[in-house]
């Protein structure tokens, strides 16, 4: 392969193992690349590149006093909740449908509604965000409208408001009947930081919790909790290691006792049904 068809390859891998955080560019960069090289080419080339970058995790990383992120590892690449909950969202694309409503931004709603979404609000707290179309609180369900969405996708929010079943029954409220509410719920994670846009960093979960908590609204055979997580990988993100610094098997190893995020895809019913 001459130098020209390689280096945008190893651009490439070098992108897609340790995502960018720079409005878009990466993805441009591998659309372009992609569109120019054959994927019997870039293929296996990026998986052999990704596979080169892995090294193990040296074992000083996981018995300092210190993280060697304090921002889940998003200085490093992805966050490992992360990772878990767009594994969780990709079995669920298919209710992620019609009129959505996503926390902060859309990002996810963008990622795995496609087609299917025929409008798309963001929900924000406070004023100033630029992808915010509504203001509102969902704690009190302030400025949030009823019977208004088919999905709603709650991520990495319910710890951060105090009267998370006030907040439960308002995502109850504002799903249209055969709505889905699709939430994460935080197991294992550092003390958020301050944020004026926050009210408070309050809960951790199981996944008893999440369960219970979710059926006081929904008819218990419409909620489905699935549990990511075990002890390696909570002891990586407590550290601030970023996903791409594990190995698949690790990440996806699932133990019971070690729950780092919980998925909820809870169903609002159709009356008379």
């Amino acid at each position: 392969m001459g130098r020209s068809l390689l280096l945008p390859v190893l651009m490439l891998g070098t992108f897609g193992a340790k995502p960018m955080y720079n409005g878009g560019t990466t993805e441009s960069l591998q659309a372009a690349v992609k569109a120019r090289i054959p994927a019997r080419i870039h293929r296996p080339l990026l998986t052999w590149w990704r596979q080169l970058r892995r090294k193990p995790i040296p074992t000083s990383l996981l018995t300092g006093l210190e993280p060697v992120s304090r921002i889940w590892g998003l200085d490093r690449g992805s966050a490992i909740d992360h990772y878990y909950i767009e594994k969780f969202l990709s079995r669920h694309t298919a209710d992620i449908r019609g009129a959505t409503l996503e926390m902060a931004d859309a990002r996810y709603t963008r990622k795995f509604g496609g087609d299917r979404v025929s409008k798309s609000d963001v929900l924000h707290l406070v004023a100033g965000n630029p992808e915010a179309t509504l203001i509102g609180d969902l704690a009190t369900g302030a400025g949030i409208p009823r019977d208004a969405f088919d999905c709603m996708i709650v991520i990495n929010t319910f710890l951060l408001i105090y009267d998370v079943r006030a907040a439960i029954a308002n995502c109850y409220h504002a799903l249209k009947e055969g709505g889905v509410l699709l939430a994460h719920f935080t197991a294992t994670a550092s003390r958020c930081p301050d944020d004026a846009a926050w009210a408070g960093d309050f809960w951790r979960f199981t996944s008893a919790s999440a369960r219970k908590l979710c059926e006081e609204m929904f008819p218990a055979q419409n909620v489905t909790v699935t549990v990511f997580g075990n002890v390696r990988t909570a002891t990586a993100y407590l550290y601030g290691l970023a996903a791409e610094e594990l190995q698949p098997e690790e990440l996806d190893y699932r133990d019971p006792n070690y729950e780092v995020a919980i998925l909820v895809r809870a169903v609002k019913p159709v009356a008379n049904s």
